[in-house]
């Protein structure tokens, strides 16, 4: 027979283990809205340092797996990413002292299936005309905001950076522009080097 006082402290020992499991032990419940359509139910559970998410389909039937991100970074989310108007998945693969990188995965809107898109890492992100901007911290004064497209075959494709350094009293000390997969657009470049601080941002945010 287990006397009181240990069987008082299996119980407290009980409640103190449960009570240490993380928030994201639960299983989380996703609905990606699309134009003209029902949204899309995903189940997203931790497991094994990924996580694990049934897309399923309006019988509750899982009709694709996908494994992804990190659990101990953050829990899945929906933004819409490309503009479509259907919310893509943004599942947290690792988190800085100011970015976050996110493994990214496209919606089709007609089929409702996730295609894998790449990663992307920053604080915030936006839609400015056709790019994907994602804002990324470097220190207390420099922000760098990396221009993203999409390929034909749905694919993140870096295009051009613009990096904006600040002086004490919060005016531009310098905004430099830089290639990668396509030159700089300089219109871009001229609504972005004129964000202050404190600012509007151009675009619209996710």
């Amino acid at each position: 027979m287990v006397s009181p006082p240990r069987l008082l402290a299996a119980v407290i020992g009980a409640v103190l283990l449960g009570s240490a499991v993380p928030a994201a032990a639960a299983e989380i419940t996703l609905r990606a809205t699309r134009p003209g359509r029902p949204p899309v139910v995903l189940r997203a559970e931790p497991a094994d340092a990924t996580w694990r998410i049934r897309v399923l389909d309006a019988n509750g039937r899982a009709v694709q797996r996908i494994e992804a991100g990190d659990p101990d970074q953050g829990r899945p989310g929906l933004r819409d990413a490309d503009g479509d108007g259907a919310q893509d998945l943004w599942v947290p693969s690792m988190v800085g002292n100011a970015n976050t990188e996110y493994e990214l995965w496209r919606m089709d809107p007609a089929t409702g299936r996730f295609v894998p898109a790449g990663t992307i890492s920053g604080f915030q992100f936006r839609r400015d005309g056709a790019w994907l901007v994602a804002m990324a911290r470097n220190g207390c004064c420099e922000t760098t905001y990396a221009f993203h497209r999409f390929s034909i075959a749905g694919t993140l494709v870096p295009a051009f950076s613009i990096g904006l350094r600040y002086a004490e009293d919060g005016k531009v000390e310098s905004c430099e522009a830089a290639a990668e997969a396509d030159q700089p657009d300089q219109a871009a470049r001229r609504r972005w080097c004129a964000v202050r601080p404190d600012g509007a941002l151009p675009g619209r945010g996710l």
